[in-house]
């Protein structure tokens, strides 16, 4: 098992029992790279979370990450790229490269990767990911619903699975998931400590979601890109999806 997370926490959030249900997966977590040096300053989400300008945010939400996946008998994989709060500095491309070495490497039966829901590091990850689906398609390839977003006004799921198929992928609901989440899954999450923290704040959206049957959708995609499709880009969104919580 290999699960794709855009953050340091949103793999456990949504996966946490398919990952403990699947001893030695790894996780690979695509935006684990921290601020350049002159964002010092802790603003927005950091500060949310409790960071300041003394703290090694990376250091301690990768700690935080390593506890998680511990209790849960996983692999922590770690790609340098940063969170969309600090800086764009990838494109899917650039992303697509190391997440294919590790799909090299770990030669796993089954992958699953977010649906990509409101975030733009997301739908990055997901696009980067889907970009590596293309090219190694032998594993059973899982989208998994992203915890939190999921629940955002409007049906994002739906949104979102029927913008993957009007990008010609095969998507189907896949026999897995539907139950509350598991004492073990629930003392993962309690690991992430920080991001907690700055999901309980005022207008944030909790993590009780967390804890909601996780839900998760076979994926079969086109050898070739979709149609439109103009890489090197950036991911369209607003300024709120790029300050949202992880």
């Amino acid at each position: 098992m290999l699960v794709v997370s855009p953050h340091l926490d949103d793999a456990v959030f949504a996966c946490g029992d398919l990952i403990a249900a699947h001893p030695g997966a790894r996780v690979v977590t695509v935006f684990a790279g921290g601020p350049p040096p002159e964002q010092a300053h802790r603003r927005g989400w950091d500060a949310d979370c409790g960071f300041d300008a003394r703290d090694d945010v990376i250091r301690l939400r990768r700690a935080e990450d390593r506890e998680a996946l511990a209790r849960l008998r996983a692999e922590a994989v770690w790609l340098p790229f940063r969170d969309d709060q600090y800086g764009r500095d990838a494109d899917v491309d650039e992303i697509a490269e190391p997440l294919t070495r590790v799909v090299d490497a770990t030669k796993p039966s089954v992958v699953a990767i977010p649906l990509g829901i409101f975030h733009r590091d997301h739908l990055l990850a997901h696009d980067a990911a889907r970009a590596v689906c293309r090219a190694r398609p032998e594993p059973t390839w899982l989208v998994y619903e992203d915890a939190i977003y999921r629940r955002f006004p409007g049906d994002p799921v739906s949104a979102r699975i029927a913008a993957l198929r009007a990008d010609g992928c095969d998507v189907r609901r896949a026999g897995l998931g539907g139950w509350p989440a598991s004492t073990l899954k629930r003392e993962a999450v309690a690991c992430y400590r920080s991001q907690l923290r700055g999901l309980a704040t005022a207008g944030r959206p909790g993590h009780q979601d967390a804890f909601a049957p996780e839900a998760y959708w076979s994926l079969r995609t086109p050898a070739t890109a979709p149609h439109g499709d103009s890489r090197p880009r950036r991911v369209p969104g607003d300024a709120a999806a790029s300050s949202a919580p992880t």
